[in-house]
């Protein structure tokens, strides 16, 4: 794999963390605005707090599937990484289903970011 791929790979890996900044970012900023159009207009949500709202599903929306995408590709890279064995490969796409952000992230750092250009050669058991 080229040093584009694994850059751009990193950069899917980062995007939902990136996405969630953004969406609280915009969420904080907003407050402010949210309660000085709520003290004009009265009882009842602002124009404002529905736009806001909008935005910030559509972000969580986005979040959602960069995570369920980056998620499908680990599990079927490590289904397909020949440096791995079978009980491994298990283990991590059951990792992969269960926590999401946190393992895509070390296995990116673990076997795609420092993966050699030299193809790996699959260990065989021990006594075999």
């Amino acid at each position: 794999m080229s040093t584009g791929q694994k850059i751009w790979i990193g950069l899917f890996t980062v995007s939902p963390l990136l996405v969630l900044f953004f969406m609280f970012v915009m969420l904080f900023r907003e407050i402010p605005e949210l309660e000085r159009a709520h003290h004009q207009v009265g009882d009842g949500p602002p124009e404002a707090f529905y736009s806001l709202m909008a935005g910030f599903f559509g972000g969580f929306v986005l979040f959602f599937l960069l995570m369920l995408g980056g998620i499908v590709y680990y599990c079927v890279h490590a289904l397909k990484n020949p440096a791995l064995s079978t009980e491994a490969q298990i283990v991590w796409v059951i990792v992969f289903i269960f926590t999401g952000l946190l393992a895509n992230f070390i296995y990116y750092f673990l076997y795609i970011f420092h993966e050699s250009e030299a193809p790996a050669v699959k260990p065989e058991p021990f006594g075999a």
